[in-house]
């Protein structure tokens, strides 16, 4: 399903997101199903850390997580950012920056709790 809808968001083209699910294999969702309890880390470790952010990330990985719950928001310049909201009001006080009509260039200079946003590339390298 997750696949389904990169695609579906980048108009059936193949991106760097489906060749790695490609190469995961067909079985990987159910080989992460397998190990019980299965956990999830929400909004990638938010719950704990500022969510979306590298000590998030980092956090989860180190506590164990085999699986991140990402929300992604394509911005002006074509990037996908790890943002759940649609405007950046709540993650960074004081700004109003609507993510589809933003570009990267200005996204990537502005500052959560805890670091910059991170787009899907730098989460899933």
């Amino acid at each position: 399903m997750a696949r389904e809808s990169v695609s579906d968001v980048t108009m059936g083209t193949e991106t760097a997101v489906d060749q790695e699910v490609d190469a995961l294999g067909p079985h990987y969702v159910k080989r992460l199903l397998a190990g019980r309890p299965f956990y999830i880390a929400h909004r990638m470790g938010g719950t704990e850390f500022p969510e979306y952010t590298r000590q998030g990330l980092d956090a989860s990985l180190r506590a164990g997580f085999k699986a991140l719950e990402v929300s992604v928001r394509r911005c002006a310049s074509g990037d996908f950012v790890a943002i759940h909201d649609w405007k950046t009001t709540r993650n960074v006080p004081g700004t109003d920056y609507q993510i589809w009509k933003t570009p990267w260039s200005t996204l990537s200079k502005l500052r959560q709790a805890s670091g910059p946003f991170l787009r899907l590339s730098d989460i899933v390298e």
